[in-house]
């Protein structure tokens, strides 16, 4: 048998349109792209009004919606003028990965899904996989896409047990797949996921257990293969959960944010990003640490006996990007390269 050549993976979680709005609007003036910041002033422009309109009182008191606030929800006129450079730095990053790349794990992509599959699908050589359907009928959140010419599909994991899950916010946030590798007939299970958050500063019994519940289904279903096992397991993507956090004031805290990571170790997961930063957080901005900078994104490896090398991530050259940099990186997350 021919010993396994390294697998090249992307992750990356590509954020929304109000992620890329708020980005500009923290980093804009400085953007090495000229259209971002010669767009700048404009978008600060609709911003205050924005804020200005949201803070004067109403009917209903002060007491509105929080999707209408502006740092979630941007004013039309400036996604109108920011979609289209949205779209142009995705391209760039899926074109990079679609070059790089054997296999791609995406999450947050449920804005942009046809966006996702012409830039990156069937077209490029790629074959994919979506998570399952919301309640409403729309697609669910994760995609793992493959290359056609390296990989085969063996089958979709855990369908059944997924879109029977009743809660919406597990059910829809992973895609699950079983790959043989072509050259060597190596089997690969991997699993793009987004775990459902929880209010970071302030990790609770109640607020932490969605995603809990969630990596727990995942669990589950990769377990459904136990007699069967892969070759290498992968699990990536965006925990919503800070691997390296310096701010809690109790250990129960600390040891309630790292309870999803636990799920998946003591199922013999070894995690590859321990302290790299991959994502910014508002809540964790608000308290002066990092400049809002975590560890939300992690990629988890289980290897069978013939895995040919430890599992490396890959920072630097093209695989180097920088968070809070619109002009390359539309997203809140960094895409994160990384080799078995």
């Amino acid at each position: 048998m021919n010993p396994m050549k390294p697998t090249l993976f992307g992750c990356y979680n590509i954020g929304q349109g109000f992620d890329f709005h708020n980005l500009v609007i923290r980093n804009g003036s400085k953007a090495s792209d000229e259209c971002i910041s010669s767009s700048y002033p404009e978008i600060m422009k609709n911003y205050d009004h924005a804020v200005e309109d949201f803070n004067k009182p109403s009917e209903h008191g002060n007491a509105k919606d929080w999707w209408t606030h502006p740092d979630f929800a941007p004013p039309q006129s400036s996604s109108q003028m920011l979609d289209p450079l949205r779209k142009e730095k995705l391209k760039s990053v899926f074109e990079l990965m679609r070059n790089n790349c054997d296999i791609i794990l995406l999450q947050e992509i449920v804005e942009d899904v046809e966006f996702v599959k012409t830039s990156i699908g069937e077209n490029f050589g790629f074959s994919y996989k979506m998570s399952s359907e919301d309640n409403r009928g729309r697609i669910g959140d994760a995609l793992v896409c493959w290359n056609k010419e390296k990989f085969e599909k063996i089958k979709i994991i855990g369908k059944k047990e997924t879109s029977q899950e009743s809660d919406e916010r597990c059910r829809t946030r992973s895609a699950i797949v079983r790959l043989r590798e072509k050259s060597t007939n190596k089997i690969f299970d991997v699993a793009s996921v987004h775990v459902p958050g929880y209010y970071i500063k302030e990790p609770t019994e109640k607020n932490v257990v969605n995603g809990e519940n969630a990596v727990k289904l995942l669990n589950k279903v990769l377990l459904l293969n136990k007699d069967n096992p892969a070759d290498i397991s992968i699990v990536a993507g965006d925990f919503n959960s800070d691997a390296n956090p310096t701010y809690y004031d109790s250990e129960d805290k600390l040891a309630l944010s790292q309870r999803r990571f636990k799920l998946l170790t003591d199922k013999g997961f070894k995690r590859v990003v321990n302290n790299q930063t991959t994502a910014y957080n508002p809540d964790i901005a608000k308290l002066k640490i990092g400049n809002g900078e975590c560890v939300l994104d992690h990629i988890f490896v289980k290897s069978g006996k013939n895995i040919a090398s430890e599992p490396q991530l890959l920072l630097e050259g093209d695989f180097h990007f920088s968070l809070e940099d619109p002009s390359k990186n539309p997203s809140d997350h960094l895409p994160l390269f990384f080799k078995v």
